[in-house]
């Protein structure tokens, strides 16, 4: 769970990334797979199996009969982002799949992805063990990153230190990114009359 540009997907790449090395090295661990929830919402009626082959295939070039076969041998961890990308409409339908899917194929991991508003607002809950809700950047992150550009990202490093308002717009992971692409390099006088709409027009 995480606000919107709080880092969920990366996050979960990451966790893919690190499964994968793990698979590599023993071909006993379940393999990880990667999908994105907001094409279930496409044919909403569709059991999590039935949508899980169509989307191997789809993704992985993936025959049916392998994936029913990895499904079936619950030989795969399934790191699924985007729930609130499915239709509103059909959110509450996806979670209820879900859990009938957690139900019948208790050994396979799972790992889903959503904005915490959206998932709040559901009034089904997904069987999980945990949850774990990705924190925006605090200050000391912020400049630990912006310090490692050096002189590039100094100008800006300053004017968010004397701003309040362009902290919190920076505690954002994908608007720091976007912040330090665009005034990479500008100097302070560039950026003496920063603000955040103007950072939007940017």
């Amino acid at each position: 769970l995480g606000q919107p540009g709080s880092g969920k997907t990366t996050t979960l790449l990451k966790l893919a990334q690190s499964l994968i090395n793990k698979a590599e090295l023993d071909q006993s661990q379940a393999i990880p797979v990667v999908l994105n929830l907001s094409s279930w919402g496409q044919k909403p009626k569709q059991t999590i199996v039935t949508w899980l082959v169509q989307e191997l295939k789809r993704t992985y070039q993936c025959s049916d009969s392998l994936g029913k076969l990895w499904i079936k041998n619950e030989a795969l961890i399934l790191l699924l982002d985007g729930l609130d990308e499915v239709e509103e409409k059909y959110r509450n339908d996806c979670v209820k799949e879900l859990n009938i899917f957690l139900q019948e194929y208790g050994v396979t991991e799972l790992v889903v992805c959503c904005r915490v508003l959206d998932y709040k607002n559901l009034s089904e809950r997904l069987m999980l063990r945990s949850a774990i809700c990705v924190q925006l950047l605090t200050l000391k992150q912020i400049n630990h990153y912006l310090n490692q550009a050096e002189e590039q990202l100094s100008a800006l490093k300053e004017v968010i230190q004397c701003n309040v308002e362009l902290q919190e717009f920076a505690s954002s992971p994908l608007i720091l990114n976007i912040m330090s692409l665009t005034y990479q390099g500008c100097s302070l006088e560039q950026l003496g009359h920063l603000d955040t709409p103007r950072l939007f027009d940017a």
